[in-house]
């Protein structure tokens, strides 16, 4: 059963479960957004009956408990430094609480003409918050005048399942219920160019897209679809995909980021799986819900912890340094096959250096015998040549006087 659920390939190893399962942090009714503070060991969840949880998530303590939303409050999210929390609910409000002092800042209320689904905060220093709704309308507030900086109301004619966006948050990607995906150019908009250039639009799918990621460094996104389907597109290239993982059995509904080659995918069968893209591996199961749909994955501040929420009243807990002990296994290998490169090139530099300095010594061992052979055969040949003469003088001394042969023969 498993092999099967898994899309088996008997060319892999046999996934297994990886994560350790903490304690579960159990919430008045069910969990629908969930969010982690940026610097504590604090999570915010929203929950069905509109209410808005904070808990502790080490100690197992909740902090607070307050009525937001007169409805499902379907999404929640820390800005930056984690002094604000934005909660959306089902009945079009946008409340604004202090982290700290765990009072309401300000209420939006009819901020959308339908229920909410997602928001997403902006990375960057734009202090914009996106937020999407059943109708597939997208709005991005400044949180600071609490105002509507864009509108894109002609973009989706669905559901809005999931935001992301470039490092820098001047591109905002979109996923939809109507089968497409959208690239939303926020430089484009605040220069009031026509509608046509503000955005770009996928074709239509035939497959709802119900989470997105940026992955890749930038360069790909992936959305994980109703069949089941990762979808890949090119950054860029956005009327179709590019590249597709199918295996999961069911729809997937929620997607995380381990690296920019590796995701976390929440499936519709309960299981949280850990898959390798491009190329294309399941490396195995961080851990499952019993069969209950995945609804929602997020990091804690420190990434030690993922949280995910499903359809019942719990917060499930996941230990992930396994993740993070892969990621320092191979920054060790890593380091050590840069430390071994090192000391093999600075073993070859002294060999060389040596070997240089051995030749260059040998060079001017040899010049020296040279110099003084050279000296020895100068001297020598000096010597030889102050014999000859003295013997030449001496001999010109002995024969002042010819004798009668040399006459004889001079007169010949």
């Amino acid at each position: 059963q498993k092999k099967q659920n898994l899309n088996y390939n008997p060319s892999i190893a046999d996934p297994i479960m990886a994560a350790e399962a903490l304690d579960a942090i159990t919430c008045r009714s069910q969990p629908l957004g969930l969010s982690f503070h940026p610097t504590r060991e604090v999570l915010a969840c929203g929950l069905v009956d509109g209410s808005v949880e904070l808990h502790n998530y080490m100690n197992r303590s909740k902090q607070t408990q307050l009525t937001l939303h007169v409805a499902a409050s379907r999404s929640t999210c820390f800005v930056h430094d984690g002094s604000q929390l934005i909660s959306a609910g089902s009945d079009g409000k946008l409340s604004c609480l202090d982290s700290e002092r765990l009072d309401v800042i300000w209420d939006k209320k009819e901020a959308h003409a339908s229920a909410i689904n997602r928001t997403f905060y902006l990375p960057g220093k734009s202090n914009l918050l996106a937020s999407g709704d059943d109708d597939g309308v997208i709005k991005l507030w400044d949180i600071r005048t609490q105002a509507p900086a864009f509108t894109f109301d002609k973009v989706h004619t669905d559901f809005i399942s999931g935001f992301d966006s470039d490092e820098h948050g001047t591109t905002l990607l979109a996923s939809s219920g109507d089968c497409t995906l959208s690239a939303l150019d926020l430089r484009m908009s605040a220069k009031n160019k026509s509608a046509d250039k503000q955005f770009r639009q996928s074709d239509d799918q035939e497959d709802e897209l119900l989470s997105v990621l940026v992955i890749k460094n930038g360069k790909k996104v992936v959305c994980g679809t109703q069949e089941g389907v990762l979808a890949v597109w090119s950054w860029g290239t956005w009327g179709d995909q590019g590249h597709r993982m199918p295996g999961h059995p069911q729809s997937i509904d929620a997607l995380l980021k381990v690296d920019e080659d590796t995701i976390i995918t929440g499936s519709s069968d309960g299981m949280l799986r850990v898959v390798q893209l491009m190329p294309d591996k399941l490396l195995g199961i961080l851990g499952d819900h019993d069969g209950f749909p995945v609804e929602e994955l997020k990091w804690s501040y420190d990434r030690k912890v993922i949280g995910s929420t499903s359809h019942d009243e719990h917060i499930r807990m996941w230990d992930s340094t396994i993740l993070l002990d892969d990621d320092d296994d191979d920054a060790d290998d890593e380091t050590v096959a840069m430390d071994a490169d090192e000391v093999d090139a600075g073993t070859q530099e002294k060999k060389t250096s040596t070997k240089m300095a051995v030749d260059a010594n040998s060079d001017d061992e040899w010049e020296d015998v040279d110099d003084d052979n050279n000296d020895d055969s100068d001297k020598e040949d000096s010597d030889d040549s102050d014999s000859d003469e003295e013997e030449n003088a001496t001999q010109k001394g002995k024969r002042r006087f010819m004798t009668e042969n040399e006459r004889f023969f001079q007169d010949l």
